[in-house]
C-alpha cells in the first residue's frame, strides 16, 4: 500500500494537475488573448468576420464519403477513403477533414483514433477532394467516419466554432 501511494501520488497530485492545466490551457489562452489584442484588436475583427462567413455557408456544405464500409480487415490490410466537400463560399483553407475510427457499439463509433485527411485537389464540379489510406495497426472490425470542421489559425481549438459535418 505504501509503495502504491509513493509511486501513484505524484501522478495524481494537485500540484501536477495545476501545472498541467497551466501548461495546457491557461498559458495558451493568455497568449491567444495577447495576440488578439494586438493592432487594436484587428485579429479579433478578422476572426469575427471569418466566423460569420462560415456560419452563413455551413448549412449548404455537403460531404460525400467513399470507401469500404463493411467486412473484416486482416493484419496489414488497409482501406482507401475519399471524401468530397461541396460548398459555395468556403475554401480548403477554411476546412479540415478528419478520418475518425474505432470500435462500433450499437451502431455508433467509439472514437479511438483521429487522422487528418489531406486535401488533394478541386474537382471539375468545384468540390474539394480529400484522401487517406487507413492502415490500422490491429486487425478485426472497425467503424469509421469522416468529419469536416471549420479551421482558422486564430481559433484556440478546433471545436470553438461548434460546427461539424459528418459523412
Amino acid at each position: 500500500m505504501k509503495e502504491a501511494i509513493r509511486t501513484c501520488a505524484p501522478a495524481f497530485s494537485m500540484r501536477r494537475m495545476v501545472k498541467e492545466y497551466t501548461d495546457r490551457f491557461y498559458v495558451p489562452e493568455i497568449l491567444q488573448g495577447i495576440k488578439i489584442e494586438q493592432r487594436n484588436y484587428a485579429e479579433a475583427r478578422m476572426l469575427a468576420t471569418w466566423k460569420e462567413k462560415v456560419r452563413q455557408a455551413w448549412p449548404s456544405l455537403e460531404l460525400y464519403v467513399e470507401g469500404q464500409r463493411e467486412g473484416q480487415l486482416s493484419l496489414g490490410q488497409g482501406i482507401d477513403v475519399r471524401a468530397w466537400v461541396r460548398t459555395d463560399r468556403l475554401r480548403p483553407e477554411d476546412l479540415t477533414a478528419e478520418l475518425v475510427y474505432g470500435e462500433a457499439r450499437d451502431e455508433q463509433i467509439v472514437i479511438q483514433h483521429t487522422l487528418p485527411m489531406p486535401y488533394t485537389k478541386q474537382e471539375l464540379d468545384g468540390s474539394y477532394r480529400y484522401e487517406i489510406h487507413l492502415q490500422p495497426p490491429e486487425s478485426g472490425s472497425l467503424a469509421y467516419g469522416v468529419r469536416v470542421l471549420p479551421t482558422y489559425e486564430a481559433l484556440s481549438g478546433k471545436h470553438d466554432i461548434e460546427l461539424i459535418r459528418w459523412g
